[in-house]
Parts: structure tokens; C-alpha cells; sequence
């Protein structure tokens, strides 16, 4: 699952294969991401720091860097 938080707009959730939440993004403060959504990001983006976590959590200008891109697939 990757998890979406913003400073005004809540939380957002979004798997693989469903379509990306359209919406529009206030401020992005943080993106949690674990499993196969993780996998998927360090492939699209290779880019994104990397780290062994099964569990990761990406804040400032890589959060924003996802959401941005995974928007306009």
C-alpha cells in the first residue's frame, strides 16, 4: 500500500493497479510506502534513496517528487 499525507486534505491510499487518486494535492508532507508499491517505486523512480525497511517513509521534496510523477502516469 502507499499512504498520501497532506497538510489540509487527509490521508490518501493507493495500490497497484487501481487508478491514482485524482485530486488536488495541497501540500504533500509525507508518502508511506511497503510491499509491492515499494518495489514499484524504486523501479519507476530509481532515483528515490533506497534503504532495506520493509516499510518506508519518504517526506519533503521525495514525496512530492512521487506524487507529482505518479499522477501523470
Amino acid at each position: 500500500m502507499l499512504y498520501i499525507s497532506t497538510n489540509s486534505n487527509g490521508d490518501s491510499g493507493w495500490h497497484i493497479g487501481e487508478q491514482f487518486p485524482n485530486r488536488s494535492w495541497d501540500v504533500v508532507t509525507k508518502v508511506q510506502a511497503d510491499g509491492d508499491e515499494l518495489e514499484y517505486l524504486y523501479e519507476k523512480f530509481p532515483s528515490l534513496p533506497k534503504c532495506k525497511f520493509r516499510v518506508v517513509t519518504f517526506i519533503g521534496d521525495d514525496a512530492k517528487f512521487i506524487v507529482a510523477n505518479l499522477g501523470n502516469k
